[in-house]
């Protein structure tokens, strides 16, 4: 697509491996970007969460390891801001879903397959955070979310390499005013629009 050329242009300059695939069925895009790059583990991060902590993804990395799961999340069900979503899993438990996901939601989400059968199927582990900050909404979906991440940036753009979470919400608790900036959106709504096209779509 020609809105990824500037993507693919940055990537190329600073030498950075990339893979272009499938732009709706991103199941498989993620299965065949690991299987082209060889991956063992993939740990999934959207580019809708620039916020994203390497603190908390090491965590869950120890605790997948520590656990030998082949899905760990810490959003099923979520204790982490909207924005800090983790999920890491075997390529194994990816090729299962890859080669058993049908639905179209299945295939644009890439892991509902994996954690809707999740007892079945694969071994698991939900991370649950010590407080529940699962209020937050802190992705960028929408013009409002990006005007509320811009602010967060600009308050931490001398620190950029080194603010956490626990920063990000220590700031919104002080300025609480900053969250109705977002506030009518509800979490996931991407995945659930899929949902309900793909119940009306069954229904006709």
């Amino acid at each position: 697509m020609e809105a990824n050329k500037p993507i693919i242009k940055f990537a190329k300059k600073n030498k950075i491996d990339f893979f272009i695939g499938d732009e709706d069925d991103v199941l498989d895009r993620y299965y065949q970007a690991a299987k082209s790059f060889k991956g063992d583990i993939i740990i999934r991060i959207t580019s809708d969460c620039p916020l994203i902590d390497p603190k908390i993804i090491d965590q869950l990395l120890e605790i997948y390891f520590e656990g030998n799961y082949e899905y760990l999340s810490n959003v099923h069900p979520p204790t982490y801001p909207d924005g800090y979503d983790t999920e890491i899993f075997s390529f194994k438990a990816l090729e299962k879903a890859w080669k058993k996901a049908k639905l179209p939601s299945e295939r644009e989400h890439v892991t509902p397959y994996i954690w809707k059968n999740l007892t079945k199927e694969f071994t698991i582990k939900n991370v649950v955070n010590k407080i529940d900050y699962s209020k937050y909404r802190l992705t960028v979906d929408t013009p409002e979310d990006f005007n509320l991440l811009s602010l967060i940036i600009d308050h931490f753009h001398d620190r950029w390499d080194d603010f956490c979470m626990d920063d990000v919400i220590k700031f919104l608790e002080e300025k609480p005013e900053l969250l109705k900036i977002n506030e009518q959106f509800m979490r996931d709504e991407g995945y659930y629009k899929s949902l309900k096209e793909e119940l009306k779509f069954q229904s006709e």
